[in-house]
C-alpha cells in the first residue's frame, strides 16, 4: 500500500515538472517572439497531445467497461493527471495567441490534420498494445508446457492436443511465433517418442521376465515333483537324494509339505478303508447313516459294499496277517503300554503282528522309561505325536476320541463331558502358520475349551495363538494333569 502512494506521488511530481517547464519554454518563446513557425509546431503539438491523451483516458475507460480488461487508466489518480495534463497542453497554445491570426491557425485543412494524426497515432497504439499483450498470452501459455515435467506418453501426447487446439483457435498469434510454437512440438513429439520406446523395452522385459519365471516355475515344480516322488518310494521325507542337494530350502519344504499333505490323506484314506471293510464283513450292508458320511468315506464303504457282493472282500482281508483267536479283540487296537500285555502275546505282536517296541517318557512325571509297543506309521505320523496322543487318551477312556472329526477337520483329541467339548491339539513344530490359523477358528468355532500340546521350546512359537481364557498352551504332562482335572469334574467333583 505504502509503495503504491509512493509510485503515484512520483508520478505526480514529474508530471508537474512537465508541465511547469513545458509552459516555462513556451512563455519564454513568445515573450522572446522566436520564429512562428516554433510557436505554431509548439502549439499544434500542445494541442495533440492533450487531445490525444484526454481521448486515450476515453478509449480506454470504455475499453475496460466493456472487455473488462484492466489498463494504465484503471488507476484513479493517473487517470485524472492524465485528464488535467491534456487539458492544461490544450488550453496553453491560447495563452497571448495571435487571435488576429487565429482564422489561418484553425483551418479546415490544420484540423483534418490533426485529426489523421490523433487517429493514427489510436491505431497504432491499439495495435501495438494489442500485439503486446496476445505475445505476453502466448508466451506464457508456451511457457507453461516448456516447463512442465511429464512422466508418461498420456502427459505428453495431451500437452501436444491442448497446444495444437489453442493455435487453432489463434491462428493469427500462432503464425507470428510459429518458429517457437513447432520448437517446443518438436521437443513434445521427441519426448513422445522417447516415452513410447521407453514403455515398450519395459513391456517387452517384463514379457521376458514372465516367460523365465513361468520356466523357472515349471522347472522347479518338475524338481518338486520328482522329489516328492523320491519320497512316497522310500515312504518317509526325512532324508533327500544327492540330487537335490543344491535346491532351495524352501523348494525342499514345499517338496515335504506336499509329501505330508500326501501321506496324511494316504493315512486318514487307510483307516477309513479298515473300517469299511470291518463293517462288511461284520453287517452285510451299508450304514444307515451312509448319507451323513464325507465324499470319501461313501466312495470306500461302496468300494467294500460291492466287493462283498462280488465275493472279493474276503480275499482281500485274508491278505492281512492271521490272528490268534485270543488276540483278535487287542489286535484292534495299535497302542499299548508294555505292561499291559503278557510277555508272549508283547512276542507274538512284535513278531507276528507288525507292532514295535518304542521306548517313551511316562506322561505322568515327563521322565523316561516307559516302553511302548505300537503299531504306526512313522513316516505318515511321527512316533511322539501317535504316542502322546494315545497316552492322553488313555487317562479318560471313558468320554475321549482319538482323531475326532467335525467339519472336515479332525482334533487329536476330543474329550465330551456331558455336551461340553474339549479338544487337544498336539504340535510338534511343523505346521504351517495357515494351517495353524484355519485350524483356531474351526477350534473356537466348535469347543468349550481347546489346548495345544507341544515342547517347552515351543510354547514360545505357539504363545500368539491362545488367549489364556478359552485356549491355554501345556506340556504333555501338563495336558495329562489337564485331563485328570476335567475327569475330575465330569464325576462330581469340585
Amino acid at each position: 500500500m505504502n509503495k503504491d502512494k509512493s509510485e503515484d506521488n512520483n508520478l505526480w511530481f514529474w508530471a508537474i515538472i512537465i508541465i511547469v517547464l513545458g509552459i516555462a519554454g513556451y512563455r519564454f518563446v513568445l515573450e522572446k517572439e522566436i520564429n512562428t513557425i516554433i510557436t505554431l509546431t509548439i502549439s499544434i503539438a500542445s494541442l495533440s497531445t492533450g487531445s490525444i491523451l484526454i481521448i486515450l483516458v476515453i478509449v480506454f475507460s470504455i475499453r475496460e467497461v466493456v472487455e473488462q480488461k484492466e489498463s494504465i487508466f484503471s488507476n484513479k489518480h493517473i487517470k485524472i493527471m492524465t485528464i488535467i495534463i491534456g487539458g492544461i497542453l490544450i488550453i496553453t497554445p491560447y495563452w497571448n495567441i495571435d487571435y488576429l491570426h487565429i482564422n489561418t491557425f484553425f483551418t479546415i485543412q490544420n484540423i483534418l490534420i490533426i485529426l489523421l494524426s490523433i487517429s493514427i497515432i489510436l491505431i497504432l497504439y491499439y495495435i501495438i498494445t494489442d500485439y503486446i499483450e496476445k505475445k505476453r498470452l502466448f508466451t506464457e501459455h508456451i511457457e507453461k508446457y516448456s516447463y512442465r515435467r511429464y512422466s508418461n506418453t498420456y502427459e505428453v501426447a495431451l500437452a501436444i492436443a491442448e497446444i495444437e487446439s489453442y493455435n487453432e483457435n489463434n491462428t493469427g498469434i500462432e503464425r507470428l511465433f510459429h518458429e517457437k510454437t513447432n520448437e517446443l512440438l518438436s521437443y513434445l513429439e521427441l519426448l513422445k517418442k522417447k516415452y513410447i520406446e521407453e514403455y515398450h523395452k519395459t513391456e517387452t522385459k517384463k514379457a521376458i521376465g514372465k516367460k523365465v519365471q513361468q520356466k523357472e516355475e515349471i522347472i522347479e515344480q518338475q524338481i518338486i515333483d520328482k522329489l516328492v516322488e523320491y519320497f512316497k518310494e522310500r515312504n518317509t521325507s526325512q532324508a533327500i537324494p544327492e540330487w537335490a542337494l543344491n535346491m532351495r530350502k524352501e523348494t525342499i519344504q514345499h517338496a515335504v509339505d506336499i509329501y505330508k499333505d500326501y501321506s496324511e490323506t494316504e493315512y486318514h484314506k487307510e483307516q477309513v478303508w479298515r473300517r469299511a471293510v470291518d463293517f462288511m464283513l461284520e453287517y452285510k450292508g451299508l450304514p444307515n447313516d451312509y448319507q451323513s458320511l464325507q465324499k470319501l468315506e461313501q466312495e470306500l464303504y461302496l468300494k467294500a459294499y460291492r466287493l462283498m457282493k462280488e465275493h472279493k472282500l474276503e480275499k482281500e482281508s485274508e491278505e492281512n496277517p492271521e490272528i490268534l483267536e485270543e488276540d483278535e479283540e487287542l489286535a484292534t487296537k495299535y497302542f499299548y503300554q508294555a505292561n499291559e500285555l503278557t510277555a508272549e502275546q508283547r512276542h507274538r505282536f512284535i513278531h507276528n503282528y507288525g507292532y514295535r517296541i518304542k521306548p517313551f517318557i511316562h506322561i505322568e512325571t515327563g521322565k523316561r522309561g516307559n516302553n511302548l509297543i505300537i503299531k504306526s506309521d512313522p513316516t505318515k505320523e511321527s512316533d511322539y505325536h501317535f504316542c502322546i496322543k494315545h497316552l492322553l487318551a488313555n487317562v479318560h477312556k471313558k468320554n475321549a476320541y482319538i482323531e475326532y472329526p467335525i467339519e472336515q477337520l479332525r482334533t487329536d483329541i476330543m474329550i465330551n463331558i456331558n455336551g461340553n467339548l474339549y479338544a487337544f491339539e498336539i504340535e510338534t513344530g511343523n505346521n504351517k502358520a495357515l494351517q495353524i490359523e484355519r485350524k483356531i477358528i474351526w477350534l473356537n468355532k466348535h469347543f468349550k475349551q481347546w489346548y495345544i500340546i507341544c515342547s517347552r521350546d515351543n510354547k514360545k512359537k505357539y504363545k500368539k495363538y491362545v488367549d489364556k481364557k478359552k485356549s491355554h498352551i501345556l506340556t504333555a504332562t501338563q495336558a495329562y494333569n489337564k485331563i485328570l482335572e476335567i475327569n475330575h469334574i465330569s464325576s462330581g467333583g469340585t
